[in-house]
């Protein structure tokens, strides 16, 4: 990997990864419930998805699922299913935000924030489409593929969590806002709002 194409890729993939989307919108809502570091111990559920799709571009399987007309549908589906339940959920059930001061509560389900965020991330078809066909571009043909593939993922990880960081961080500071039971509707209600949205989105999604 040449240091031009490294130049590329970091400001390509972090503008890619400040795109919001369904599971940022996701580590919103749980870092405003349930804390920040909650929050970023769901993302790693995350990171399970793209190791897993790396793994693919690097067997070649990656590519066949991109083009796959079934396979690319399925997924779209599934996951577009997934957000619409996820944001029918928190519009009906709402947030308990409680003391924003101490969010990490002791009922906080860590493994259950993990499984979310993983199952968004398996079903996002951005995600499929940024290890088959975005990061590929960035490497260099006389240089080992899997090495080179190996640090991209490395670094898209990181540039995420960044990200995410930044999103989570940010809007923790408006949470005072919404602290009341009126507030915290309204919140559970927009977040969720958006949840259902990027589902309908992912829905018209195309290849």
């Amino acid at each position: 990997m040449t240091i031009e194409a490294l130049l590329l890729m970091i400001p390509a993939c972090f503008a890619i990864n400040m795109i919001p989307g369904p599971n940022n919108v996701l580590a919103i809502r749980n870092g405003l419930q349930h804390g920040y570091w909650a929050s970023m111990v769901g993302v790693l559920g995350r990171f399970l998805s793209f190791a897993f799709y790396a793994l693919l571009t690097v067997f070649g399987l990656g590519i066949i699922i991109a083009n796959s007309v079934w396979a690319f549908t399925a997924i779209k589906i599934i996951g577009a299913c997934y957000l619409i339940y996820i944001g029918i959920m928190s519009i009906k059930n709402g947030m308990d935000l409680g003391d924003l001061n101490a969010l990490e509560s002791e009922k906080t389900n860590y493994f259950q924030l993990f499984k979310q965020e993983a199952l968004v991330g398996f079903t996002n078809p951005k995600i499929v489409l940024i290890f088959t066909a975005l990061l590929p571009q960035f490497i260099s043909s006389t240089e080992n593929f899997n090495q080179q593939f190996f640090w991209l993922t490395i670094m898209f990880c990181l540039l995420e969590l960044v990200a995410t960081s930044i999103y989570v961080i940010a809007t923790s500071q408006f949470a005072e806002k919404f602290k009341s039971r009126k507030g915290q509707t309204v919140l559970s209600r927009i977040i969720g709002s958006f949840l259902v949205g990027f589902g309908l989105l992912m829905l018209t999604a195309r290849q």
